[in-house]
């Protein structure tokens, strides 16, 4: 048997996505020695992959989302003799002739193919008819459909009421690194090299609209006119820049917090679990997360989190989050006060999250990702 795995999403800078990708793979490969695996990757990808002799890791030059992934990539997978496919993003070529695993991960392909406002002209017909005609058919074909949570699930559902037999949820993990302790050298490197001011709370993303940084920042706007200590703290934007870091940087001057807002980008992962452990909280009150990575690692490091009542968030973060209304801008100033003045609240959500983390491995992710193979073939 010869499984091929599509990582093309695995990036030179962080993602969701490229997360998932790297530890799935890297922990499928402690779990499966004998199977033959190839890795598809594109040649922009940097890293090194941390696996045995029966995983082939190959180049494969076309863009993820693309026509030439629908269309073409069927003939490669023919020529080598591929028996399972697993798509560790939305999207596979639609006449392959074998088995077909889907990981679908939030919402955000399906919101645009209900919206493409952004958009306009050709390339917003273009757009809207790859996504409109492509998704559902892709998704029909597939024999089983991976949802990181039971938000996703339940989206894909509501959209697409045929898919319901065949999506099954398998959570995410949590990067072993993450429990590991910070020493002294890189905490003051990363602390000097940034210049970390000493309040600050946290919120590590993307750009994109979906995220609400436009409530989140006339939230903390009005949290830092309530009290002149708030005036001493930072927000801190980990931005990854995605086409709409342009648009955030206009937030910040129409809510007149350029003093008290930084961002922040390019960063490795141990410098963000420094500026994880030195945030007085998280702050993620985002929409259409399919998981929440930045949850689970707030938590691991014993950092309290205020996230939205949005998709997955509440479903990940469990009792050990404080959770607010991301439509609702004086709720998320309530509460971002609430989580810095409440000392009883931020031990116990503290407490609480050291033991929700231990509930995601991706050990666990693995291994049942390995049950669906073996149940394929």
């Amino acid at each position: 048997m010869k499984i091929a795995l599509d990582a093309r999403f695995l990036s030179n800078r962080p993602s969701g996505i490229a997360e998932y990708c790297e530890n799935l793979i890297t922990h499928l490969a402690e779990l499966d020695t004998h199977t033959e695996y190839i890795v598809l990757i594109q040649p922009g990808y940097s890293s090194r992959l941390n696996v045995p002799d029966n995983f082939e890791v190959v180049q494969y030059d076309a863009e993820p989302i693309s026509l030439k992934t629908v269309l073409r990539l069927n003939h490669f997978l023919s020529r080598r003799d591929v028996m399972v496919f697993h798509s560790l993003f939305p999207l596979a070529p639609l006449f392959f002739k074998g088995k077909l695993i889907i990981t679908v991960h939030d919402i955000q392909p399906f919101l645009n193919m209900l919206s493409l406002d952004n958009k306009a002209g050709l390339m917003h017909t273009c757009s809207s008819l790859f996504y409109q005609w492509v998704y559902p058919r892709i998704l029909r074909r597939a024999d089983w459909l991976i949802a990181v949570s039971e938000a996703t699930k339940n989206y894909l559902v509501e959209l697409f009421p045929f898919l319901r037999e065949k999506v099954i949820v398998i959570h995410s993990g949590i990067a072993e690194e993450w429990f590991e302790e910070i020493d002294d050298v890189q905490d003051r490197r990363v602390t000097e090299r940034l210049a970390l001011p000493e309040r600050y709370i946290l919120y590590e993303g993307t750009c994109r609209p979906s995220k609400n940084l436009k409530n989140m920042l006339r939230g903390f706007y009005s949290l830092s006119r309530r009290r002149q200590d708030f005036q001493n703290i930072y927000l801190l934007l980990a931005l990854h820049d995605d086409g709409y870091l342009k648009d955030v940087k206009q937030l910040i001057e129409e809510t007149h917090l350029s003093e008290q807002v930084r961002i922040i980008t390019g960063l490795r992962s141990d410098e963000l679990k420094v500026l994880y452990k030195k945030a007085l909280l998280l702050f993620f009150v985002t929409k259409y997360e399919g998981f929440g990575f930045p949850v689970l690692q707030a938590q691991a490091v014993g950092t309290p989190v205020l996230a939205s009542t949005s998709a997955a968030l509440p479903e990940v973060g469990r009792d050990a989050a404080l959770f607010v209304d991301p439509d609702n801008p004086g709720e998320i100033t309530n509460e971002l006060q609430r989580l810095l003045t409440d000392q009883s609240l931020h031990t116990e959500l503290v407490k609480r999250g050291y033991e929700n983390v231990k509930k995601y491995s991706w050990h666990n992710t693995a291994h049942r990702v390995l049950e669906i193979y073996k149940h394929l073939t």
